[in-house]
């Protein structure tokens, strides 16, 4: 195998261990390459699916949009402020997928992907998952104690004070001392701002399978 080989491979073994769903394709929409989280989505077909090889929204209202926003891609072009186009794709059931969809043919010849086929690529997330923040990280990044972190993870979980405290065996004003810490340490003042750093914290890879006896 030459290095380009090893590259392509390894760089395959990367993009399939996310969460984000990647599909590249070629003009219409068709499918050149998917990695697994991907063929996930697809295979429930709720919100997007494969129809002849070629992708497209379950729903007709956004069938449109992403043909549109593909063939767009597949011509080089994308909205000048992002560089790429989001798309909504609802499902029956209220909720559905995000689409973004972008060029991997720039006038610059920038391409990350470019050891994979396809000339647009869609990057797929369902706002539902998320993957399991690194909080052992990010205590350290923030200096946080066991004690805070162990708040945190609660926390950042969607727990209420008072689940936590019984949780951890605390009272809810230690919840409360905790989480005034975790505050000043990460330059955060309130619960959703130091949410949202930890969100964007996180990397987008798939929770590796625990074994099963």
């Amino acid at each position: 195998m030459d290095l380009k080989t090893i590259a392509a491979a390894r760089l395959e073994q990367t993009v399939d261990s996310l969460s984000t769903g990647i599909i590249l394709t070629e003009d219409q929409g068709r499918i050149a390459y998917m990695n697994s989280s991907a063929e996930s989505f697809l295979k429930a077909g709720t919100a997007l699916k494969s129809r002849n090889g070629r992708l497209v929204a379950a729903r007709a209202g956004a069938r449109d949009a992403l043909s549109l926003a593909l063939a767009q891609s597949v011509a080089g072009k994308a909205p000048f402020t992002t560089g790429q186009h989001a798309i909504a794709l609802p499902d029956e059931e209220g909720s559905g997928l995000i689409a973004n969809v972008l060029p991997l043919e720039w006038r610059d010849g920038r391409n990350p992907l470019a050891s994979l086929p396809g000339v647009a690529a869609v990057i797929i997330q369902n706002p539902v998952d998320f993957a399991a923040p690194p909080m052992e990280a990010f205590a350290g990044l923030y200096g946080l104690s066991s004690a805070e972190r162990k708040v945190l993870e609660h926390i950042a979980d969607g727990k209420p004070h008072q689940e936590t405290a019984d949780h951890l065996g605390i009272s809810v004003n230690t919840v409360k001392t905790h989480l005034q810490k975790i505050f000043a340490k990460t330059n955060t003042g309130r619960q959703a701002d130091l949410i949202h750093l930890v969100t964007r914290s996180t990397a987008p890879l798939k929770a590796k399978q625990q074994p099963t006896d």
